[in-house]
């Protein structure tokens, strides 16, 4: 999946926002990014590009970030809330790799928010979605197309279809699996706090 030009200048200011918001993070936590490189396996000069706003993390890279940090990645990547209604085209939102495996599903914030965060996953056959994450918050995901799996800590596999919905708190071990031979698209949405 590609990100043409439009959306390679929308995502500039956005980058530099999170990039911002990470290096203030480790500030506080009085960490200097070799620190930080030894404690999550993130290279040191992959961690200067983020903080300049010059890469874009993947979504394993953000949540470890986060863990570190003791926030959750909406946070990192929260809007601040706005007093206006707002219309978010989809030329505005770019795509992201979740992973950094070169088979990565991609994902798109559809509103970033430190109350909700909303997005949107596309997962080809085969692509990853990255291991188990936990986190606070409530989440809910509507599978829109194909197929996923959801794991959470010791039960069972939740099978999901187009159509399917699964809500379950953010902090039970979880992780998702693109399911079936096609495309998976399906609506995430988390709350800032446990329900």
């Amino acid at each position: 999946m590609t990100i043409d030009g439009a959306a390679e200048r929308e995502r500039a200011p956005r980058l530099e926002q999170l990039g911002t918001r990470l290096r203030a993070s480790r500030r506080t936590h009085g960490l200097t990014m070799r620190e930080v490189a030894a404690r999550t396996g993130i290279s040191q000069p992959f961690l200067s590009q983020i903080e300049r706003g010059q890469a874009a993390p993947s979504l394993t890279t953000m949540f470890t970030l986060a863990e570190l940090y003791g926030v959750t990645p909406e946070m990192l990547l929260a809007d601040d809330v706005p007093d206006v209604v707002d219309v978010i085209r989809s030329t505005e939102t770019p795509m992201y790799r979740v992973t950094d495996d070169e088979h990565s599903a991609h994902r798109r914030a559809l509103i970033d928010g430190s109350v909700m965060t909303v997005s949107e996953y596309l997962a080809e056959p085969g692509d990853e979605l990255g291991g188990f994450y936990e986190s606070k918050g409530v989440e809910f995901i509507n599978v829109l197309e194909g197929g996923l799996i959801v794991e959470i800590e010791d039960a069972p596999p939740h099978h999901l279809r187009a159509g399917d919905s699964i809500r379950y708190p953010s902090h039970m071990r979880h992780r998702w699996k693109q399911d079936g031979p096609v495309r998976t698209r399906f609506v995430h949405v988390i709350t800032g706090q446990d329900s």
